[in-house]
């Protein structure tokens, strides 16, 4: 598998992604259409942040995105597993390089915005649920800190 920055002419193959990825949760078309509205990825957004694609042969198997916020705060904007891949480790490889970015960055941590579905998933890689808030629908969004210990990698 390679990682390489995405691209902005790929907008709409990406956000075709983030929706697929989203749907596995059982989503409605109403709750999906809200949601990519808001939080579908423009050609300015790749303009700007370092979007990045982890692929292999052609396919997308996942896409993640962290760096400052407008509040200067370090944040995981995106994080998407190719659906047919979930369960397979491309998560948990995925995850290993946000920790190896953020470590490079000498960041000492950063929050996530989670699908309160993918709540689990950051806990077990070692982020701790700090916060919530009420978002689309009533539903409630699990906000996470993960903190970066330099002396212990979880990738060493």
């Amino acid at each position: 598998m390679k990682l390489r920055k995405a691209l902005p002419q790929e907008v709409d193959a990406l956000n075709q992604f983030i929706r697929a990825s989203k749907s596995v949760w059982g989503y409605s078309d109403d709750f999906l259409d809200k949601y990519m509205k808001q939080w579908g990825l423009t050609p300015q957004f790749l303009e700007k942040k370092s979007v990045k694609v982890l692929e292999e042969n052609g396919v997308i198997h996942g896409i993640f995105c962290i760096g400052t916020n407008k509040k200067k705060q370090i944040e995981l904007d995106l994080f998407f597993v190719n659906p047919k891949l979930i369960k397979t480790g491309v998560g948990r490889k995925m995850w290993g390089m946000v920790d190896e970015y953020a470590r490079a960055k000498k960041w000492k941590g950063f929050e996530i915005l989670s699908d309160p579905n993918a709540e689990e998933f950051f806990q077990r890689m070692g982020a701790k649920t700090v916060r919530s808030f009420e978002f689309i629908h009533g539903q409630i969004v699990p906000v996470l800190k993960y903190e970066l210990n330099p002396t212990d990698s979880l990738w060493a």
